[in-house]
């Protein structure tokens, strides 16, 4: 045994008996058994059912027994992918097969993985452990899994609300197009705060915060809290807007006179009706929120400066903005109405658009209470901050992990919320909050005021001439293709290629034609699917010709 522990490179041995395959000896344990080392992988196999659509997450596959069996007994649209996470092992298996995937090489896992999902042909991934390899890095390969099942769920995720709100995302986007050159982008306003942040979610936590300590703070509000804090006499500094249908509009109605000075952070697909009421007035930040190839041309073309991965809340996206406009990592963000949770009967802070219509609605005969959020069929109970039992959802419960891994880790960021979900950041409770406010840095102005005009008008000149320039070769492009489904070979648009190929060069590239059909996650030449992009061309002609009237 002694002999074995001091093996510090995996060593082949020959089992014992008539079998002519061989076992790995390695850190004090032999990973195959020393008598029939296929035995145990092979039933497993064996005793594995694999649907359609299937990654196979191949963990420690080393001398790959069972290879041949797994891959005689997969149905279609089934794929193996195997990672190793010690450097050894790894060399060992790559004698057979080089597509594994070290530890080192992690990136380039989640690349594939990506690239995988994004096929559409994958639902689910299943773990077999080749080798007991994986007991010498469990949790590394725990991790690898529960990264794999995200990225193909998250997919999925992705695809049913881009069927919901695809089209309506790519519709307001077109319709911001004229107001894109009236404003800079978040990364042109980095660094411009000087003073504390206190950033305002809409949750019940946004009652019991004492806001009236945070007279000289720059405070960011989402949406849904504007009227909650216009209605208790806080200054707004800035809006984060990500909502794109037309419910989002209530917050802001009666707040006019208040946001007279208030900048608007708002994503490209917002509400284009919200940000009329911005003039002049709007920071803009471009979520992907989806990959296409339509937006890495306005990318290359320098509409968009870059991109911000998509967070799914505007609270996680108030809180990035926070970290981008404060002037140094020793500006304190201070959060709060984050709660990603809530108590039974209620979901949002008081004066909030959703509490506000419970209010509308209750009747002597009807409580004024949202009980059925609590206990719907996709609701269920977290214990918050306090150990207390709140009620939240399978997305909110997402976007609190979310945050929580997104800026755990970020210096001077402070929970100063009651209630909700735990977000990884150190809490101040009411004694301590005071007496960090008058200890953190003091500064006066919103922004710094003299770099405020010249900021806030950075977007015209060059980017307005881009934006026609795109807009103009957009409306060319889609009455091309129209005129080509209409009048195939007849075409006056005809050119040397196939028509199916020439099709192809104008459909493949505008996603968003097509982006919100179930089967929309690429292109296809079926003429069912054509029949589909044909209804869909008039209507994304209209926004084009719509956006480029208003230069």
């Amino acid at each position: 045994m002694d002999n074995i522990s001091s093996n510090r490179e995996p060593r082949l041995v020959q089992t014992g008996g008539d079998s002519p395959l061989l076992t790995v000896q390695y850190k004090g344990r032999f990973l195959y058994s020393k008598y029939n080392p296929a035995r145990a992988i092979c039933s497993i196999i064996e005793k594995t059912t694999f649907l359609p659509g299937t990654i196979i997450l191949a963990c420690s596959p080393c001398l790959w027994y069972g290879l041949d069996e797994l891959t005689g007994k997969l149905p279609e649209n089934c794929t193996i992918v195997a990672v190793e996470y010690d450097t050894f092992l790894c060399n060992i298996a790559k004698q057979k097969r080089q597509d594994v995937f070290s530890a080192s090489e992690t990136a380039f896992l989640d690349t594939k993985l990506r690239q995988l999902a994004s096929t559409g042909l994958y639902r689910r991934v299943v773990r077999i452990d080749f080798s007991a390899g994986t007991v010498l890095a469990p949790d590394f390969y725990t991790l690898v899994t529960n990264a794999a099942e995200q990225i193909v769920a998250t997919f999925w995720f992705n695809r049913i609300t881009l069927v919901k709100m695809g089209r309506l995302f790519t519709k307001n986007l077109f319709q911001n197009l004229p107001s894109l050159a009236e404003g800079p982008f978040l990364q042109e306003l980095k660094g411009s705060v000087s003073r504390p942040i206190l950033v305002c979610g809409a949750g019940e936590s946004l009652d019991s915060t004492p806001l009236e300590q945070f007279g000289s703070t720059f405070v960011i509000a989402v949406d849904a809290a504007v009227p909650s804090l216009v209605k208790r006499g806080i200054r707004i500094d800035a809006v984060v807007a990500l909502e794109g249908q037309f419910v989002i509009q209530k917050a802001y109605i009666g707040c006019e006179r208040q946001l007279k000075k208030t900048i608007l952070i708002a994503d490209i697909a917002s509400r284009p009706s919200v940000l009329r009421a911005f003039h002049g007035r709007t920071v803009w930040m471009a979520s992907r929120f989806t990959e296409a190839a339509y937006l890495d041309s306005m990318k290359e073309q320098g509409i968009i400066q870059n991109f911000v991965q998509p967070m799914g809340s505007v609270g996680l996206a108030a809180a990035f903005c926070a970290l981008v406009l404060r002037e140094t990592s020793a500006i304190p963000v201070y959060i709060t109405g984050m709660d990603f949770s809530y108590s039974i009967g209620r979901t949002h802070a008081r004066g909030t658009p959703a509490q506000d219509r419970i209010l509308s609605e209750s009747t002597k005969l009807s409580s004024s209470g949202n009980y059925g959020a609590a206990f719907s069929a996709a609701g269920f109970f977290v214990s918050d901050k306090n150990g207390d039992k709140m009620a939240t959802g399978k997305a909110m419960k997402s976007y609190a992990d979310n945050f929580a891994q997104t800026f755990s880790q970020i210096p001077n960021m402070y929970d100063i919320g009651e209630y909700g979900i735990p977000l990884g950041l150190q809490r101040l409770d009411a004694s301590k909050l005071c007496r960090h406010i008058s200890s953190s840095p003091q500064a006066t102005g919103m922004l710094h005021d003299k770099e405020l005009p010249r900021l806030l008008s950075s977007g015209s000149g060059s980017r307005r001439e881009k934006l026609i320039s795109y807009c103009t070769a957009e409306q060319q492009a889609l009455l091309e293709a129209r005129d080509l489904l209409v009048n195939g070979e007849a075409s006056k648009y005809r050119n040397e290629k196939p028509l199916d190929e020439q099709l192809a060069s104008l459909l493949a590239k505008r996603e968003y034609l097509y982006l919100h059909f179930p089967d929309g996650y690429r292109f296809s030449p079926s003429p069912a699917f054509l029949k589909r992009v044909r209804a869909e061309l008039d209507y994304f002609l209209k926004q084009m010709q719509n956006a480029l009237s208003q230069f």
